[in-house]
């Protein structure tokens, strides 16, 4: 039988095989603040797909195919988790400059939860969505690194019976432009 993570696999590499891109990189994130639950920690990996038919001068939308990693320090049971997502961002830049150019990026996306419960908070289902919100800045002269500050939220949108959710009010993310 084949797995729901395979599937959403094949979906991620069909999405970003279809789409002719502009620009593509890699980006890490980190917590810098957690909420719910508190003392939780990640690994967020991500790879993002900018086409350049969705790109404009201040208004760009890429997408962001993301694996995570999520744990709470004790070690107790239901202490860890792994999130896909796919999330489709809008990022509207306030400023084009040679060396500094700042942002606003929202975004919300389908989420694959490995488990149902973290810590003691029933999270219903393991569909979820990804929502985002943050303020960052491209820098430097070729304009390949972007610093982010943003907040996170996964949520079943109250599809399921429980939907505790998981908030991040304060996730740093570094991004790398490869091509």
């Amino acid at each position: 039988m084949i797995s729901l993570k395979r599937i959403f696999f094949v979906i991620l590499w069909c999405l970003f095989s279809a789409v002719s891109s502009a620009e593509t990189g890699l980006s890490f994130s980190n917590i810098l603040i957690s909420k719910d639950p508190e003392n939780l920690h990640t690994y967020r990996f991500s790879t993002w797909d900018q086409p350049e038919s969705l790109k404009w001068k201040h208004v760009h939308i890429y997408f962001d195919a993301s694996i995570a990693h999520w744990w709470i320090s004790e070690n107790m049971p239901n202490h860890e988790l792994n999130i896909i997502a796919v999330t489709p961002i809008l990022r509207y830049y306030f400023a084009t400059n040679p060396y500094f150019s700042p942002f606003f990026n929202v975004g919300i996306g389908p989420s694959y939860l490995s488990k149902t419960v973290i810590d003691n908070q029933q999270l219903g289902m393991h569909f979820a969505f990804q929502d985002q919100v943050g303020l960052g800045a491209t820098v430097g002269k070729t304009q390949a690194l972007s610093i982010l500050f943003s907040a996170f939220h996964y949520s079943n949108g109250s599809l399921g019976a429980h939907n505790s959710g998981i908030t991040v009010p304060m996730m740093l993310t570094a991004e790398y432009r490869i091509a």
